[in-house]
Formats: C-alpha cells, sequence, structure tokens
C-alpha cells in the first residue's frame, strides 16, 4: 500500500500534492503602456476634420480643469520674466548702467531666448497630461500634482527637441526663408511626440512622417495658429499705443504687461487647437481611441 499521502510534496506542488502555478510578474505602471509606437505614419485609420472639430471640444474640456490651474501657473513664470525685464528696462532708462547699457540689451535678449525655451517647454510639456487624460480618461491624472508632474517629467525631451527645430528652422530661415518654413511645417509635431513619450530624434522623425501624411489637418492647425497671431499683434499693437499715449516714456511697462496678458490669453486657443490635431493624428497613427 503506497504512503504518498505522508511523503513531502514535490517540486512544483503544494502541501496538498496540486501542482502550483508559477507567479507572473506584475507589470508596471506606465501612463503611456496603452500608447502603441506610432508605425511612422503607416496609419490606422484616416482622421477627418470632423474628428478634429469633435477633438476640438474634448480637448476644450479636459483644458478646464488641473491643466488650467498649471497652465496659470506656468504663465505666472513668465510674469516673473516680463517682471525682470521691466524692472532692468526702467533703471537702464534713467542712465543707471551709464555706458554698460549695450551689455544690458544684449543680457536682456539673452534672458528672452532662455525664457522662449522654457516657455514653449512647459506649455508642449502639458500635451502629456492631455493625452493621458484623452485616452485613459481623466481621472488617469491625479488632479493638479499629477498634471505637473507628468509635464514636468517630460520638459527636458520637449525643450531638448524644441531648441533642435529652431536651429534647423533657423538655418532654414538665413539661407532661404521657403526651406526654413517647409521645415517649420515638417516639424511642427515634435515636440507633442517628445512630451508623449518619444526621444527627440524619433520625435523628429514621427513629425517629419505624420505631417507628410497628414498635412491637411496641419495645414489647418496652421491657419488658426496665424489667425490667433494676428490677433495677438493687432492686440499689441492697441496696447502700445494706449501705453505710449498715457505712460509716455514709460510705455515700455505697459507694452510688456499687455504682450503678456494677450499671449497668455490668447495662447490657450492655440494650444487646445494644435493640441487637438496632434492628437487627433496620434490616435489615427496608433489605433487608441479618444474618451469623449
Amino acid at each position: 500500500m503506497s504512503n504518498d499521502w505522508n511523503q513531502p510534496p514535490g517540486p512544483g506542488q503544494d502541501p496538498f500534492g496540486q501542482p502550483q502555478q508559477p507567479q507572473q510578474p506584475q507589470p508596471q505602471h506606465d501612463p503611456f503602456a496603452g500608447h502603441a509606437q506610432p508605425g511612422l505614419a503607416g496609419g490606422v485609420y484616416d482622421p477627418t476634420f470632423d474628428d478634429v472639430v469633435e477633438n476640438i471640444k474634448t480637448v476644450a474640456g479636459r483644458f478646464l480643469g488641473p491643466i488650467l490651474a498649471v497652465w496659470v501657473g506656468i504663465f505666472a513664470i513668465d510674469f516673473l520674466f516680463v517682471l525682470f525685464a521691466i524692472v532692468v528696462s526702467a533703471v537702464s532708462f534713467e542712465g543707471v548702467f551709464g555706458s554698460a547699457t549695450e551689455f544690458v540689451f544684449y543680457g536682456l535678449t539673452g534672458v528672452n531666448v532662455i525664457r522662449g525655451v522654457i516657455m514653449t517647454a512647459l506649455r508642449a510639456s502639458l500635451f502629456a497630461p492631455l493625452k493621458q487624460m484623452l485616452v485613459q480618461g481623466p481621472q488617469s491624472v491625479d488632479g493638479i500634482g499629477g498634471v505637473a508632474k507628468s509635464a514636468l517629467s517630460r520638459a527636458i525631451p520637449v525643450a531638448i527637441t524644441s531648441v533642435i527645430v529652431s536651429v534647423i528652422v533657423g538655418i532654414g530661415v538665413v539661407f532661404c526663408v521657403i526651406p526654413g518654413l517647409v521645415a517649420g511645417f515638417l516639424l511642427m509635431m515634435s515636440t507633442f511626440y517628445a512630451a508623449v513619450g518619444h526621444n527627440p530624434i524619433e520625435a523628429l522623425t514621427e513629425s517629419f512622417e505624420s505631417a507628410k501624411k497628414y498635412w491637411a489637418l496641419l495645414l489647418g492647425a496652421v491657419a488658426v495658429v496665424i489667425f490667433v497671431t494676428g490677433l495677438i499683434v493687432i492686440g499689441g499693437s492697441i496696447t502700445s499705443a494706449i501705453s505710449i499715449a498715457i505712460l509716455k516714456e514709460y510705455a515700455f511697462i505697459g507694452i510688456q504687461l499687455g504682450n503678456w496678458l494677450i499671449t497668455a490669453l490668447l495662447g490657450v486657443v492655440i494650444w487646445i487647437v494644435t493640441g487637438a490635431v496632434f492628437v487627433t493624428i496620434d490616435t489615427a497613427e496608433s489605433g487608441e481611441s479618444i474618451i469623449h
């Protein structure tokens, strides 16, 4: 008679002799785990302008929440740059710097370049939490802190990508304006791709391929950008005229503050429209669905 019942369990068996299932490793959480790598403009479906319009409504809805709060914070940082420029300009106007005024001017120009890189990177980095909220639902990002953390985690790759694009476009403009404009169009999605998880080189490549295939949708985004930029220029001109009439020699204070406020307000429109177009193209490539 067998005494198997009192034998120690063999390998892969529990104490009752039943075979044990091997433990599966727990998957690591990745906010973009559902983001299939875009197929270099291979495409899953062909998006239309109707898709873009629908997504603009959804992006605008997602914006009115934690993303808006972080947006305000970003432009508060921008205000510090504006305030610094106003103070330095005012001190310079009073002749405090004497013969060094020219160097102060070059210094302010350098500060404005740094300001542009930082602001571009921070605004574009918000595409990271936006994409996550659109694909996985608003609850996937934990409030203002979650939006800020998601955006800041991609800020450096976005900044590097932005600088590379600026250099390429700048070189194109220097040699001949048209190549620079073409390069700017083909690479206009680069910062978005960097925000949603690609490294700078991949972001440039993805943008180039997507722009070639979805040029009509991107031209629509460019048209909106040009229109809103025109409004910003007109608003700046009105602000300048009022500032000169009221503040006289200190008009630069009103001009700086007016331009900052107009850009902060109308920049929202550019961000929402371009974000909707970029997400429409990206999800068309990856096959993901947007939760409306």
